[in-house]
């Protein structure tokens, strides 16, 4: 670094200046103190310049001072390198050196160039002086104006209204140093006239007056609005200015918040104005300030008027306040006084009651002297009912003699007055009787006597208005509903009065509501005397119902017990394999006879409960499944004799487990699909059986689905006009009567069992298309069924399986025949039976033989079947021993008391053998012995040889003779049964089919198709 330095300051390369004069040292000294003294001339002007940049900074061209500074002080390093290299040769620093210093020196020559005009703008020292006189007096007219502002100020700084404008003036005046000042307000735009507020004259105050505008100084003010200087001959422009004297006029106007003139303040000179801008400005500033001041003596003013307007205005508010609140007052007395009679309407019914509080209450709220109420009797007799009267008065009730006065007798009675305030008389004494009650029926709601001798009364009925000591009186009518019932009366017996209008309503607003209250009395003995009549009538009612369902289970059991026998007797000899396909045929007739026969009485029978509103919903756990396939099975024989297509469809969505009321589920679907196929002669019939995807689970252990059922057909259809009969008891559609088929029962059973499990049951229909009957209900999904509660037995059983215990079987039957039937049915099989007559009985044989299983009717004499089974059942003995009632009772209510008894279960009368060997093997594990599948194949093809596959139609009679067909044409139109079955017995064996099929129709008493037939072939 050093070396650095070294070469830069005193290199070794080049010869110093100072050499050449080594030969004069005097010359090297001049050279030296010259260059020293430059140098030191030349630091000492920067360091000058410096200090006063630093002094006086608020001078102007600082920049090229301080230029110059740096120049000078460059050339100074300059004149000092110049003596060092006298001895040392740095000519590189020395041309750095002059190469800034030549750099500063053109900036600062080129700043000069720019700088130069605005030297010259310099101001010279006399300018200077002008100018500062100038200010000077400027100065002094601001501290003139400020004088007269504060004076003007000050004089009017603790004034206010009239005062501030005089003193606004008089201040303005000896402030600018005029002879006259004047404030005026306009007094009206149209007229163009100005009132003086305040006007100073030559040092005095003069009273204020109103002048034109006129041709005067101040109308280019008002006109314009905008401030005005006359400097001369203001005499000569404005003629119509007088009383003010001088030719120097200078005035500002008066603006509102609108910034429309409302006056102006004015002054006048005989002499030129001092400063008139000054003045202008202080007139301007206190126009504004009066402007202010007259604007706020005006809304004073305003709100004095509107303060004494709004007292009046109060005082009168006040005094109407105070009469409404008198009004108020009574209305607030009588208005408790009517909630009080109200009140005791509401509480009570009884009519003395109600009339006695309505004359109290009335007279206290009115405070008058009486308060009468009169009846009034159908001949318009009349009879005062109740009467309240003040202390020191007559009662008119103790005169009231027992035969009733006629009150409408005489021509002047007050009834016939009423509603006419000058209470013409009339002179009819029918007058009421004649017009029906009278002005009343015109709508007149009261009349109001202030004083009865200048009411223009006949002297007569003032006597009789002088026995009752009234002078003055109120009277309204009452009526019950359009009937005039009676009047209200309120009597002023001290003298005449003049009755208020709320007086007069508050009589009137009482009178309604005792008519209401008559009325409601009236209605009460009316709804009492109907609610005796319907109570007596609601005892015969319920009387003959009880006696309805007495005579209804008397006659089901009755009918029950010998269907017992003929169904089970026919099934017992179904079994004989000896029979001929005839006598077959002839049981099959009988049987389905009598299952037709107790159809119709179960059909009547839940009718009967419907009616009584006895129907119950009875759920139970199911294979919904197996309960379709067995109606299928059930339907497909009389589906098929009719050339029908039955199909039964269900989505794999709908559960196989449900839970719901099995048996009125399958009565609903067995009648609905036996109506499908009964009104169906050809196509089809559809169940659909599906999901309603859209309802969700209610719970996870017990899942709740809603199934759709839909049974369609291709059948006439019905008509629109009648779908409405569809579910009426005992009625039938057009197509159902000529049919001659069903009571009219089966749908309306249907839709009310489809209630009961939570839904409806619709219909649509086409004529001629056929017609879709559907239904939703609500059923719960459970696990598999465990064990089928009732499984039938689909093949015929030939006895018992071997390896068993010799089952002893006690039969329980007062009926010998349903005693006989039954054990010859069960002793045909190989059971050990034995029976019993009583209860009695068969508690005594219980004991000695004790069997496995009891057959037990529930009515039997000496002892009843629910004692029987009692006795049996409270030994530990007889708690191994089944008991199955037997009931010929079809009310399911029956169940519970049955098995509460003691029973295990319960069978029906009639009852069928399936279901008798299912419930043995269900309660002690019977296993039976069938026949074989090819003997029940080889039947079921007879069976349907015979029936299932032969279609009847006209030439089917054909086999026959024309004088058969003749017959049965006859019997056919006749309805005789008895006559058809005596032909169908004519046809021959080989004919089977045609007598199973005619058998069918006349089971469902279609003898219109007969008819149809018989008449096709005569033909």
């Amino acid at each position: 670094m050093s070396e650095i330095l070294k070469q830069l300051f005193s290199p070794s390369q080049y010869i110093p200046h100072g050499h050449c004069y080594l030969w004069q040292s005097q010359l090297v000294w001049l050279h030296i103190v010259s260059d020293l003294l430059i140098a030191i001339a030349y630091f000492s002007i920067p360091v000058m310049l410096i200090y006063f940049i630093y002094k006086r900074n608020d001078v102007p061209f600082l920049g090229i001072f301080g230029l110059f500074g740096a120049f000078i002080l460059f050339c100074g390093t300059g004149h000092l390198m110049e003596i060092w290299t006298l001895w040392h040769p740095a000519y590189w620093l020395t041309g750095i050196e002059k190469a800034i210093t030549a750099v500063v020196s053109c900036y600062t020559a080129l700043e000069m160039v720019t700088l130069l005009p605005q030297f010259l703008a310099l101001q010279t020292p006399e300018r200077l002086a002008a100018i500062n006189l100038e200010l000077q007096n400027e100065v002094l007219e601001r501290q003139q104006a400020e004088k007269a502002l504060q004076s003007i100020v000050v004089g009017t700084a603790s004034v206010t209204g009239e005062e501030f404008f005089s003193a606004l003036v008089q201040n303005l005046a000896m402030a600018l140093g005029v002879s006259d000042a004047f404030l005026a307000e306009v007094v009206s735009n149209e007229s163009l006239k100005l009132k003086t507020l305040a006007f100073w004259v030559r040092e005095k105050l003069v009273d204020n007056f109103e002048c034109e505008l006129v041709d005067t100084p101040f109308e280019p003010v008002v006109k314009q609005g905008k401030l005005c200087y006359q400097p001369h001959k203001v005499q000569e422009l404005f003629p119509g200015l007088k009383g003010m004297e001088g030719g120097y006029y200078l005035g500002a106007p008066l603006l509102d918040g609108q910034q429309q003139t409302i006056g102006v303040l004015c002054i006048n000179s005989d002499r030129p104005l001092a400063n008139e801008e000054n003045a202008k400005a202080i007139i301007t500033v206190f126009a504004a300030r009066a402007s202010a001041e007259l604007q706020r003596q005006k809304t004073k003013s305003a709100l004095r008027r509107a303060y004494q307007e709004l007292e009046i205005r109060v005082n009168e508010a006040t005094e109407g306040l105070r009469q409404r609140t008198a009004e108020l007052m009574k209305a607030n007395t009588a208005e408790r006084a009517i909630s009080r009679i109200i009140q005791q309407m509401r509480q009570t019914l009884q009519l003395q009651s109600i009339f006695s509080a309505t004359t109290q209450e009335l007279r206290r709220g009115l405070k008058c002297d009486r308060v009468v109420i009169y009846r009034f009797n159908p001949n318009w007799s009349g009879e005062m009912v109740c009467e309240d009267v003040g202390l020191g008065w007559t009662s008119l009730m103790e005169k009231q003699t027992a035969t009733t006065e006629e009150t409408v007798d005489e021509a002047t009675c007050v009834v016939k007055t009423l509603g006419s305030f000058n209470n013409s008389v009339l002179d009819s004494d029918t007058y009421l009787e004649e017009t029906q009650g009278g002005v009343y029926s015109q709508g007149t709601k009261y009349v109001c006597v202030p004083d009865i001798y200048t009411a223009g009364f006949q002297s007569c009925y003032l006597e009789r208005l002088e026995k009752y000591q009234a002078k003055a009186y109120v009277i309204v009518p009452i009526f019950c509903g359009q009937k005039l019932w009676g009047l209200l009366a309120a009597y002023q017996n001290s003298g005449k009065r003049e009755w208020e209008e709320a007086e007069i309503r508050m009589a009137v607003q009482i009178g309604t509501q005792l008519g209401v209250a008559v009325q409601q009395a009236e209605l009460l003995a009316r709804t009492q005397q109907n609610s005796e009549e319907l109570k007596k009538a609601k005892e015969a009612a319920d009387a003959a119902n009880r006696a309805k369902s007495e005579f209804l289970a008397h006659m089901s059991h009755e009918l029950r017990t010998p269907l017992n026998a003929i169904l089970g007797f026919t099934q017992v000899m179904q079994r004989d394999s000896s029979l001929s396909t005839e006598q077959q045929l002839y049981l099959n007739i009988v049987s389905r006879s009598g299952e037709h026969l107790l159809q119709l009485i179960n059909d009547v029978l839940e009718m009967s409960k419907i009616e009584a509103g006895q129907v119950t919903l009875h759920e139970n756990s199911f294979n919904l499944y197996h309960l379709l396939d067995g109606i299928q099975e059930l339907l497909k024989v009389k589906a098929t004799s009719k050339g029908l297509l039955v199909s039964f469809e269900r989505t794999d969505e709908v559960p196989q487990y449900v839970k719901t009321d099995e048996s009125k589920l399958r009565q609903v679907l067995i009648n609905l699909l036996d109506n499908a196929i009964k009104f169906t002669s050809k196509g089809s019939v559809k169940l659909n059986v599906s999901l309603v995807t859209d309802h969700s689970s209610l719970t996870s252990d017990n899942q709740q689905m809603t199934i759709r059922f839909e049974v369609k057909d291709t059948g006439k259809g019905i008509a629109p006009d009648e779908l409405d009969k569809l579910f009426k008891p005992f009625t039938q559609t057009e197509t159902g009567l000529k049919s001659g088929q069903g009571t009219g029962l089966g749908l309306s059973i249907s839709k009310t069992f489809v209630q009961v499990m939570g839904g409806d049951l619709v219909v649509s229909s086409l004529l001629a298309k056929g017609s879709k009957f559907a239904f939703d209900i609500k059923v719960s999904v459970v696990e598999k069924v465990p064990t089928e509660i009732t499984q039938s037995i689909t093949r015929k059983v030939i006895g018992l399986a071997p390896d068993q215990p010799r089952y002893r079987i006690l039969i329980a039957e007062d009926n010998p025949t349903n005693r006989i039937l039954l054990v010859k049915l069960l002793s045909s099989l190989g059971f050990e039976v034995q029976s019993a007559e009583n209860g009695q009985e068969t508690v005594a044989i219980w004991e000695s033989w004790t069997p496995h299983l009891i057959w037990m009717d529930m009515q039997m004499p000496v002892m009843n079947g629910y004692e029987a089974t009692k006795q049996i059942k409270t030994s530990l003995k007889g708690q191994a021993t089944v008991i199955i009632a037997l009931t010929a009772s079809a009310f399911e209510e029956q169940r519970h008391t049955i098995l509460s008894a003691g029973c295990d279960d319960l069978v029906h009368k009639p009852f069928r053998e399936e279901n008798l060997l299912a419930k043995m093997s269900e309660y002690l594990g019977v296993r039976y012995l069938y026949e074989e599948k090819d003997e029940v194949e080889s039947r079921n093809d007879e069976q349907q040889n015979l029936s299932s596959f032969f279609i009847l139609n006209s030439s089917s009679l054909q086999v026959m003779s024309s004088e058969w067909i003749e017959q049965l044409h006859y019997a056919a139109a006749q309805g005789s049964d008895l006559l058809i079955y005596q032909l169908i017995k004519q046809i021959p064996e080989e004919n089977a089919p045609l007598a199973v099929a005619l058998t069918d129709l006349v089971d469902n008493f279609q003898f219109e198709r007969i008819t149809e037939l018989a008449q096709s072939i005569e033909s």
